[in-house]
């Protein structure tokens, strides 16, 4: 016979655990998750087209760049554990529509991350507004006729308008939109490399510090004569900070650093009026 006691005891038996209450939960509002991305998709837009000074744009940032590489985390930790879950279990179809619903979330992620790229591209930062060049200061423009000597264009000869004694005459930017390339005459060195270094000119900020050194690096042998560097090989440089046609002052520096002792000297610097690539 049995007793009131055992039929509570196999009851007991049948009921589930509370984490299998919880992934059923889950397993059950897994077709909400491309709403959950169409969601986030909807106040990234909004957020990156909020003009208030342009906040909504660094909120965008934070959304894309901080909180949704955890929703993918969590997202793809959850699905796989509940398509195993279904497939033990035998629920093979559930478990296609995890399956489909997980391809749409991600599709839509791609889309928001699109999205975002042409934002970051399009976007300005407001950097020449925020370092304004100053009323009295002298700089040189950049030859922006010869902007395709970044894509391997021709430079110029500038040797009859160039002086050994005038320094100033060195140096010359060409290019615009934040693509430039340089040509530089200097005086009698060791062996060594040439590299240019930009700062911004009223805070003194670098600019592309590595990728300017890395590109612009030339190696030049031991002479005593007046040298010439035309970089007509498309050895051009990007500076980065900065919006098209949005101009502020950099301080355009040439340095030589010597092969055998590897001291660092700075041979002139030039004030230029330079503006951003926007990517």
């Amino acid at each position: 016979m049995t007793s009131e006691n055992d039929y509570t005891k196999v009851d007991a038996t049948k009921q589930p655990t509370e984490k299998e209450n919880f992934w059923d939960r889950i397993s059950r509002r897994l077709w909400q998750l491309p709403l959950v991305v169409l969601l986030f998709l909807f106040i990234d837009v909004v957020l990156l087209f909020a003009s208030e000074e342009h906040i909504g744009f660094y909120y965008a940032r934070l959304v894309m760049e901080g909180i949704t590489p955890l929703i993918v985390l969590a997202s793809i930790v959850i699905i796989t554990v509940v398509i195993v879950r279904d497939f033990k279990a035998k629920r093979y179809k559930h478990a296609v529509a995890c399956i489909v619903a997980s391809l749409v979330g991600m599709v839509l992620l791609f889309v928001m991350m699109g999205i975002y790229g042409l934002a970051v591209q399009s976007f300005p930062t407001y950097y020449a507004e925020q370092h304004p060049i100053p009323s009295d200061l002298e700089y040189s423009v950049p030859e922006e006729n010869q902007c395709d000597a970044f894509l391997g264009g021709i430079l110029p000869n500038r040797d009859s308008t160039v002086s050994e004694l005038d320094t100033n005459s060195w140096l010359m930017l060409y290019g615009n939109c934040g693509a430039y390339d340089w040509d530089f005459y200097y005086p009698a060195l060791p062996d060594g490399m040439l590299y240019l270094r930009l700062f911004e000119y009223t805070k003194n900020e670098p600019l592309s510090y590595e990728q300017i050194k890395r590109r612009t690096t030339t190696y030049v042998v031991d002479h005593t004569a007046f040298g010439h560097i035309n970089h007509n090989q498309g050895n051009g440089f990007t500076i980065y900070e900065g919006d098209f046609e949005c101009y502020y002052a950099a301080r355009v520096e040439v340095w030589h650093r010597d092969t055998v002792t590897h001291q660092e000297q700075k041979l002139m610097e030039k004030v230029f009026r330079v503006d951003g690539w926007m990517r």
